[in-house]
């Protein structure tokens, strides 16, 4: 093997390590139910060249089964901090989460994707908007 095969392959393998989920932290499930962490964002700038940056954060979300959430944090727009309580309802067949108490525009959709331990949530933007959550 070349040297830059070699470099290439553990490269990517580092990479990939580095944005999943940290497995010591993390259970195993399926669906969106569950506590999650947020853990990074994507911002893109405008070209398609974003990538998920890990954030300091303590948001974390609560998917009940009952079809409603509940996040210490805002849901409206994407916010990484923790600062108020913020309630809303999600859809398993539109794979869409609804804030309940958006004030400054009328009450939205954002979707969503689960992919094991790991939850997308997309927010409008013309860039791209992402935050990644890991399932604790």
């Amino acid at each position: 093997m070349t040297m830059k095969l070699k470099t290439f392959i553990l490269a990517s393998g580092l990479l990939l390590l580095s944005s999943s989920c940290n497995k010591q932290a993390c259970t195993s499930s399926t669906g969106i139910v569950g506590e999650w962490e947020l853990i990074e964002e994507l911002i893109d700038p405008g070209d398609g060249s974003g990538t998920f940056q890990p954030v300091s954060s303590n948001k974390e979300i609560k998917f009940c089964d009952d079809g409603t959430f509940e996040a210490n944090g805002e849901m409206c727009m994407m916010e990484n901090q923790a600062s108020s309580t913020q309630e809303g309802t999600y859809d398993v067949t539109t794979n869409t989460f609804s804030p309940n108490s958006c004030m400054i525009m009328a009450p939205m959709s954002y979707s969503y994707s689960v992919n094991g331990d790991v939850l997308i949530l997309t927010y409008p933007c013309i860039e791209g908007c992402q935050q990644k959550y890991c399932r604790i």
